[in-house]
């Protein structure tokens, strides 16, 4: 650092030495020839006046003796004496006028003697002109006439050889200003190398010094990468050991959705049976809340499952078709009770445009009206809790479907608007205490709607209520088959067979969801074969024929894909016909309908099962055209629940 704070100013004063020496020495230079030329020019050009003069003077005197000798017209050497003699004492105060500094009385001794000379010419002339040429030749061969023209030849022969003086010493001033801008940028191109010079010599004792610290820098180096190897080798075993603990809470997140599933399927299933039987009407009621709150309670479920993912960031969003009515009608019928209880109006609004079929996750949809539903109830104590639900398509051909709740509650501090979608956060802890909850739906919520490209924005004033609104934009989706069970027989009927001659063998390995399944198929007809795992099933199937296997996925001994996979490979082995296998599973993701259907499976049904679905995947199951291909109820079947 010290050898780099000496080099700068070493290096500024070399380059301004050799900049401002070169500038100088190169004005001065040009200053000089500029000069030197300049008086050159002038020595020429009194010369030539000077010379032009004297020619003019001496012609003057040969045009006024020849006329005196009779030489010639003498009336045109009167007229060429005038022209040329009028003109010669300003042709020498021109030449004398070019020196420098010119003497203005010896200039004026100079034209007299021109003058005086001129005159006698000018009077010999006159005498000539007359007749009297004998008086003008003696006028001119008088000592006056003599003395006139020695006295103006000294004064021009002075006059000459001072101003060519004067004109050469300017000369050599030019030529000693020239040598002297050449010595000054001499000195100023030596002081500038010696500058440069000293500028190199740091720049070398920089660079043996930049050699040592790299040599050091390389010592500090190897020991920071030996350390950031050891760090590194630290890191990759508690990432492992990170990986392990995920994979262990996800696969016990998974089981406890299973285990949590099966009973809820009970629940569900046993739910849409009663619904089958004769009912008061107030049973009905009763019976849909029950399927309502059973399918409320697996999206609880799903949110403990989603608040792990989101923690993990891997949520897996569905892209199935579902029904915009069929969301905002369950979800009305959900908290339609709930808010009859508190004495509070519950009004859905649908436009027409919104009763239409999209493309998306409808669990997570519904999970988010559930999630500003179920706040919009909680916190109105009085009045009105309204959903309207509008869409309107878009240029790219999506669609942008709006739901807007509205309540009369309590309303929300603007203060707390900004932070109102963080974890576990409420107005205040005197809303935790009167109200409940755990301040977790609301950005979950708002998570789930971004990653739908979705938003959900709010606005609220305290004594007034609030207005959530969640817009989502989503692709044009298409309804999927469905088959109840009367349409279901009728579609046998048709053919002239019954619909209790086919025979299915249901592997699945809990009591209830087998006494579920059996009522569900008894409705149409069919006994179902039972058995209570995977390795049975494949025995049972080997030892006599089934029209149909509906598998469930997870089983003691041989899970449902195991035993779907050796039944393919038998049935390649063997020649055996194609028997169509449907899952049977509380595994609802897009990743386990894709094990399913890649393990051999025809199609997929998600528990809780619902009939209308069951019956339309073992009719499309059963179609000819369809035979030895996967059905793609997966999709149906998710839509549908």
């Amino acid at each position: 650092m010290s050898v780099t704070r000496q080099v700068r100013p070493w290096f500024w004063s070399a380059l301004l030495v050799s900049l401002l020496g070169a500038v100088a020495g190169a004005l001065m230079a040009v200053v000089a020839l500029q000069t030197f030329a300049a008086r050159a020019q002038a020595l020429s050009t009194f010369e030539r006046v000077w010379s032009e003069a004297v020619a003019g003077d001496m012609l003057a005197t040969r045009q006024a003796l020849g006329l005196l000798a009779g030489i010639g017209s003498a009336a045109e050497q009167q007229d060429d004496f005038r022209e040329i003699g009028d003109d010669r004492g300003k042709q020498f105060l021109d030449a004398m006028a070019l020196a420098p500094g010119a003497d203005l009385d010896f200039l004026d001794r100079i034209y007299a003697a021109v003058q005086q000379k001129a005159a006698f010419e000018d009077a010999a002339v006159a005498y000539a002109a007359n007749g009297k040429v004998e008086t003008g030749r003696r006028l001119l061969e008088g000592s006056g006439y003599v003395v006139a023209s020695r006295e103006m030849s000294e004064l021009l022969h002075v006059a000459r050889t001072e101003v060519a003086e004067a004109l050469k010493a300017e000369a050599e001033q030019a030529r000693l200003m020239l040598a002297l801008a050449v010595l000054i940028l001499a000195g100023t191109m030596l002081a500038g190398g010696l500058c440069w010079l000293r500028v190199g010599r740091l720049f070398r004792a920089q660079a043996v010094d930049l050699a040592a610290a790299h040599q050091t820098l390389a010592a500090h180096a190897g020991e920071l990468e030996q350390r950031i190897t050891e760090r590194t080798r630290d890191l990759e075993a508690a990432k492992q050991a990170a990986e392990s603990a995920d994979q262990a809470k996800s696969a016990f997140l998974a089981q406890m959705s299973h285990e949590i599933r099966t009973p809820l399927n009970g629940v569900l299933g046993m739910a849409d049976v009663l619904a089958q039987t004769r009912l008061e009407p107030d049973q009905g009621q009763m019976v849909d809340v029950i399927r309502s709150s059973g399918t409320t309670l697996l999206a609880l479920l799903n949110d403990v499952l989603d608040l792990a993912k989101i923690e993990a960031g891997r949520v897996e969003l569905e892209c199935i078709d579902y029904s915009v009515t069929d969301i905002v009608r369950s979800t009305e019928a959900v908290f339609a009770a709930r808010a009859a209880e508190k004495g509070i109006a519950l009004c859905v609004e649908l436009e027409p445009e919104a009763a239409i079929w999209c493309r998306g996750d409808p669990t997570r949809v519904r999970q988010v009206l559930y999630n500003l539903l179920s706040n919009a109830v909680k916190f109105t104590q009085a009045g009105t809790v309204a959903m309207k639900v509008s869409a309107q398509p878009r240029p790219d051909g999506t669609l942008r479907v709006r739901y807007a709740v509205h309540d009369t509650g309590i309303g929300i501090e603007q203060e707390v608007l900004d932070r109102l979608f963080s974890r576990f956060t409420q107005a205040d802890a005197r809303t935790t205490r009167k109200f409940g909850g755990t301040g977790l739906g609301l950005a979950i919520s708002a998570e789930l709607a971004d990653l739908m490209n979705g938003d959900i924005t709010v606005s609220s004033a305290m004594g007034q209520g609030s207005v959530f609104t969640f817009e989502l934009d989503c692709l044009r989706g298409e309804a999927p088959a469905r088959t109840d069970a009367q349409a279901f027989e009728r579609s046998f009927e048709a053919t002239g067979e019954d619909s209790g001659d086919l025979r299915i063998l249901a592997a699945e390995d809990n009591p209830q969801n087998r006494m579920v399944l059996k009522l569900l198929l008894e409705q149409v007809g069919i006994e179902p074969v039972f058995a209570e795992n995977g390795r049975i099933a494949v025995e049972m199937w080997q030892a006599q024929a089934f029209d149909m296997i509906l598998m469930d996925v997870q089983m003691p001994e041989m899970s449902g894909p195991d035993a779907t996979r050796a039944i393919r490979r038998i049935e390649a082995e063997t020649g055996r016909t194609r028997t169509p296998i449907i899952a049977l599973t509380a595994n609802a993701m897009t990743h386990h309908v894709r094990e399913c259907l890649e393990s051999g499976m025809d199609a997929h049904v998600a528990k809780p099962v619902r009939p209308d679905i069951l019956f339309a995947a073992i009719h499309a199951a059963l179609e000819p055209a369809e035979a030895g291909a996967p059905t793609g109820m997966a999709a149906s079947d998710q839509a549908a629940a």
